[in-house]
């Protein structure tokens, strides 16, 4: 039997995207405003605060990515074909998230931005 999948199937699929966008705008944001001497020109525990502020956002989206992740396991225990797939597939973006996350610390520690 042919069933038509349930939406809320992929709604995990388009929270990982709304995530890694979301991610990725604030980091260029926090970039974007230290650089022009908008804000984040300080320092917290001499440490640069937009630094603080990447490391953070970087912190806060690796848990909700750790969230996501279980659940697309849980997902492909499934036996539904369309949850399986789901979450497969999240298993695949959100191993591309996290390997884009643990990149982005070295470069937010070494500065690497030139303003």
């Amino acid at each position: 039997m042919n069933e038509r999948a349930h939406p809320s199937v992929w709604v995990p699929l388009a929270a990982l995207f709304v995530l890694w966008l979301s991610h990725l705008s604030l980091l260029y944001t926090a970039a974007s405003l230290r650089c022009h001497d908008v804000i984040l020109g300080g320092e917290v525990v001499s440490i640069p605060a937009y630094r603080v502020v990447m490391l953070g956002a970087t912190a806060l989206a690796a848990g909700a990515l750790s969230l996501l992740l279980v659940g697309f396991v849980r997902r492909r225990a499934s036996p539904d074909g369309d949850a399986q797939l789901a979450g497969f597939m999240g298993l695949v973006l959100g191993s591309l998230f996290a390997a884009y996350l643990v990149w982005s610390i070295p470069h937010t520690l070494a500065n690497t931005a030139v303003c």
